[in-house]
């Protein structure tokens, strides 16, 4: 059986939906941002500002009302999160730097698929919030500048207006080279694991090895950490019982948290192996956020660190028709290594390109080890 990534049932059902926003399009036009200087080659001029941190940290940025907010020197991604409705779809509506666009305003009035294929930083939808981590492709590296910046978030079909809030990961290039991930396993005794009995369980140990594998040739060192959780958790409908299996989420929220089912279905009663956001949040945000995983999917291993790889920001390298014209914006993905990569869709392969390792090493989620 092939994996099915449910995101992409939300993301179709969505364009069935009314479009409603949730930002507020009355701003005071005389509080716009300010103009940056600019450059005689007609860039952004840009102050050097301090220099970077000695090792790279994750910052809270602050948003005004209108949806501004500073992106400092040194920075090297953001990544904004709006939580909502845990029943709502949200998506990116606009994202600008001082540069330009890196989410095109309103672009799902004109999508003919539900994802922004034309952004520099390409954006989908998710239910009950949505995440967009900037830069995930060099289209977006290109206008990536400190500065002022703005966002708005957008509700399909009349879903509540969402909260919205911003990290930005600081630091020298060469210090984002590696990182260090905690997954953090929430068990529903699906499998027969429990907090105590997954450390030794065989089966589970060699799947995390497989994926500690994978995730060791980007320079990303992966430890775990283990939860028990109600055993009702166990059967999960992603429309309807999504949201109270995250109410028991335990550990960090600087891990990954990642539920292990027996069961995954839509409401149409399609059998998933697992699902992730795409990109997932980080903080007070990945309360309500998380992967959910079937104990039972094939090559364990993969389909965890495939769905660890959406969470860090990582595309399918492809999809299947009828979205085939559907492509990884990372050049480094395209043939011969789209299918045996691992965000291949249906099938992962064993392969991970630099280009992916840097975006996925960019996710605050990953943090940097300093001597």
């Amino acid at each position: 059986m092939k994996p099915v990534c449910d995101h992409w049932r939300v993301l179709a059902a969505a364009l069935l939906t009314a479009c409603i926003g949730c930002g507020d399009d009355s701003g005071d036009p005389d509080a716009a941002a300010p103009i940056p200087d600019v450059a005689p080659d007609g860039g952004v001029e840009v102050d050097a500002g301090p220099p970077a941190p000695a090792c790279p940290s994750v910052e809270t940025l602050t948003i005004d009302a209108d949806g501004r907010f500073d992106v400092p020197v040194h920075a090297r991604s953001v990544l904004i999160s709006a939580t909502g409705d845990p029943a709502g779809i949200y998506t990116t509506r606009a994202l600008t730097s001082p540069a330009g666009e890196l989410v095109l305003a309103d672009w799902y009035d004109d999508a003919t698929v539900p994802i922004c294929l034309s952004c520099p930083n390409r954006v989908a939808n998710e239910r009950g919030g949505h995440a967009v981590m900037a830069p995930s492709s060099p289209s977006a590296e290109a206008v990536f500048t400190p500065g002022a910046w703005t966002y708005e978030a957008h509700g399909y079909d009349g879903a509540a207006a969402a909260d919205v809030s911003a990290v930005v990961k600081i630091g020298d290039p060469d210090d984002l080279a590696t990182g260090a991930l905690t997954v953090a396993l929430h068990l529903t005794g699906a499998g027969g694991l429990t907090a105590e009995s997954a450390p030794t369980d065989q089966v589970l140990q060699q799947a995390l090895l497989d994926f500690g594998q994978l995730y060791h040739s980007v320079g990303i060192s992966l430890e775990f950490t283990y939860h028990d959780v109600p055993e009702e958790g166990q059967a999960v409908t992603v429309e309807t019982r999504r949201s109270a299996l995250f109410a028991h989420r335990k550990g960090s929220l600087e891990a990954i948290a990642v539920y292990v089912v027996d069961t995954l279905t839509d409401d149409a009663g399609t059998v998933l192996l697992a699902l992730s956001p795409l990109p997932g949040p980080y903080g007070e945000p990945a309360a309500d956020a998380g992967i959910i995983l079937r104990a039972t999917a094939p090559s364990l291993g993969r389909t965890l660190a495939h769905e660890v790889g959406h969470y860090l920001g990582l595309w399918h390298t492809f999809e299947a028709a009828p979205a085939d014209k559907i492509k990884d914006p990372l050049p480094d993905t395209a043939p011969p290594h789209e299918t045996d990569n691992l965000m291949a869709p249906g099938k992962p392969g064993d392969l991970l390109t630099e280009g992916q390792g840097a975006v996925m090493r960019r996710h605050p989620m990953v943090r940097h080890l300093c001597d």
